[in-house]
C-alpha cells in the first residue's frame, strides 16, 4: 500500500543525470517512500533500456526499500485505429519485466487531440479487461486522471465529457488524481477533487498527485507552484487521513527549480517513516523518523538544509548534532562557539521555546562550492519565527561552520 511522500518522474535523464545511486540517495535523504516513473506512452515504452537506464533505476530504488510504480499515458486510438490491446500488452510487459509494485493509468484530455485519450468506454474496458486477465484482480492499478470529473460544486455537469472515468475506475483499486492547482489554491482544488471522487467511488484509496513544477499556461502566463503551497498540500493530505501523496515532478525539481524539492524533503510525514532510519519516541508520544546523518561521499551542500529542517520537525537534538563536524563553529547573535555542548544547548532551548512547532524552508541558494544559504520559518500557537536566515559550510558531508539569525514574534 502506498504510504508517505512520493515523487513522479517523466524523464529519468532529467533526474540526477539518470544516475541510479544518486537518485536513491536523494530519495532517501528526503524520506521518499514511493516513486512513479513513466514507463510507457501508448503502445511504446518510455525511458527504455539503453536510453535512460530504466531497469537500473527501478532495481536500485526497489533495493533501497522504495516502492516503484510505473505510469502510462494512454490514447485508446491512434489515427482512428483502436490500440487499446497493444497498450495493455505494453503495460503488462513493463510490469512483468521491471517488477513494478503498481501501475498508474494516465487517461486525460490535454486540449490537443493528438496527445489525449481518444477512446470511448468500450475501448477503456478492452484495455482494463486485458490488464486484469493478465495481472489478476488484486494487482495495484491507479486511475491517474484529471483532478475534477465535474464542474465545481456539481455532480452532473462533466468537466471532461469524453473521458470514460467509470470504464477505467471500475477495475482500478487506487484513485490518483492530478490535483494541480494552477492559478488556484491547494485547499480549494484538493477538497473538491476528493468530494467528487469519494462520492462516486466510495472506499477506493485516494492518493493525490500535487504540483511541484511550473510551465507556461494556455493564456500565455507562467505559473509555478510555491514552496508554501507544496507544504500545504501535504498538510491537507494528512488532515484528511490519506495514506500517501505524490508530486509531479522530480525532473522539474532536479533540473529547473531545486527550491521546490526542499519543502517536500523537509516535511515530516507523520504516518510513515522513510525506509531504514532509526526511530525514537517524540515529545508528543508518537514515533517520528530520525533523519540519518548525510554520508560524506554522497551529500552535496544543497541537501543539508533538508536534513536540518527534518531533524527540527522530528524534534531530535541528536539528529541535529549528527550533522556537524567535530569542533564546528556555530555563530548566533549571542555568541560564537566550537563547543558541542553549547550548540546542543542552543537547539534544546530553541525547541523548548517552540513546542510542537512546524519548521519549513522558504528559500535556498548556493553561496559557494561548499556553502549554502537558506531561509526558514517556524510557528506554534504562541510564538513564531518568520525570518530565519542561515549560512552553512560543509566539508566531507558535515557542517563545519554555521551562522544563524532569527527573531521571535508573539502569536
Amino acid at each position: 500500500m502506498l504510504q508517505g511522500k512520493g515523487m513522479s518522474i517523466w524523464k529519468i535523464a532529467a533526474c540526477e543525470g539518470g544516475n541510479a545511486q544518486k537518485m536513491v540517495e536523494r530519495a532517501q535523504s528526503a524520506g521518499i517512500r514511493h516513486v512513479h516513473i513513466k514507463v510507457a506512452d501508448g503502445a511504446s515504452p518510455s525511458n527504455q533500456p539503453g536510453q535512460n537506464s530504466l531497469p537500473e533505476v527501478v532495481a536500485a530504488l526497489k533495493g533501497a526499500g522504495i516502492e516503484v510504480w510505473g505510469w502510462h499515458f494512454l490514447y485508446g486510438t491512434k489515427g482512428g485505429v483502436v490500440i487499446a490491446a497493444q497498450e495493455a500488452d505494453r503495460a503488462i510487459k513493463q510490469i512483468q519485466t521491471l517488477g513494478l509494485d503498481g501501475y498508474a493509468l494516465d487517461f486525460e484530455n490535454t486540449g490537443n487531440p493528438q496527445f489525449s485519450w481518444n477512446g470511448g468506454p468500450q475501448v477503456a474496458r478492452t484495455f482494463m479487461t486485458r490488464m486484469r486477465e493478465a495481472l489478476g484482480p488484486d494487482y495495484p492499478i491507479g486511475a491517474k486522471s484529471h483532478a475534477l470529473m465535474f464542474k465545481f460544486g456539481t455532480d452532473n455537469v462533466p468537466m471532461q465529457p469524453a473521458i470514460p472515468f467509470d470504464a477505467f475506475i471500475e477495475n482500478c483499486n487506487y484513485l490518483i488524481p492530478q490535483i494541480y492547482w494552477v492559478f488556484d489554491t491547494p485547499d480549494k482544488r484538493f477538497k473538491e477533487s476528493y468530494r467528487q471522487y469519494s462520492k462516486r467511488y466510495p472506499g477506493k484509496p485516494f492518493v493525490p498527485y500535487g504540483a511541484a513544477y511550473g510551465e507556461k499556461q494556455p493564456n500565455g502566463k507562467f505559473w509555478e507552484a510555491s514552496p508554501a503551497e507544496i507544504t500545504r498540500f501535504m498538510e491537507l493530505a494528512e488532515e484528511l487521513n490519506f495514506p500517501a501523496c505524490a508530486f509531479y515532478s522530480w525532473d522539474y525539481c532536479s533540473s529547473k527549480n531545486p527550491g521546490l524539492w526542499m519543502p517536500i524533503a523537509a516535511y515530516a510525514w507523520k504516518g510513515a517513516a522513510a525506509p531504514g532510519p532509526v526511530t525514537q519516541p517524540a515529545r508528543t508520544g508518537t514515533t517520528q523518523p530520525i533523519p540519518s546523518a548525510p554520508q560524506p561521499a554522497a551529500t552535496f551542500p544543497a541537501d543539508m538544509p533538508t536534513h536540518f529542517i527534518a531533524a527540527f520537525n522530528a524534534r531530535n537534538v541528536d539528529a541535529l548534532m549528527a550533522l556537524y563536524a567535530p569542533e564546528a563553529t556555530h555563530v548566533n547573535a549571542q555568541r560564537t562557539t566550537q563547543k558541542a555542548d553549547e550548540i546542543r544547548a542552543f537547539y534544546a532551548d530553541l525547541l523548548n521555546r517552540l513546542p510542537a512547532a512546524r519548521f519549513a524552508l522558504t528559500d535556498v541558494s548556493e553561496v559557494g562550492p561548499a556553502s549554502i544559504q537558506f531561509n526558514w520559518t517556524a510557528a506554534n500557537a504562541t510564538d513564531s519565527i518568520t525570518d530565519g536566515n542561515d549560512t552553512i559550510g560543509v566539508v566531507d558531508g558535515r557542517i563545519t561552520y554555521h551562522t544563524t539569525t532569527f527573531s521571535f514574534a508573539m502569536g
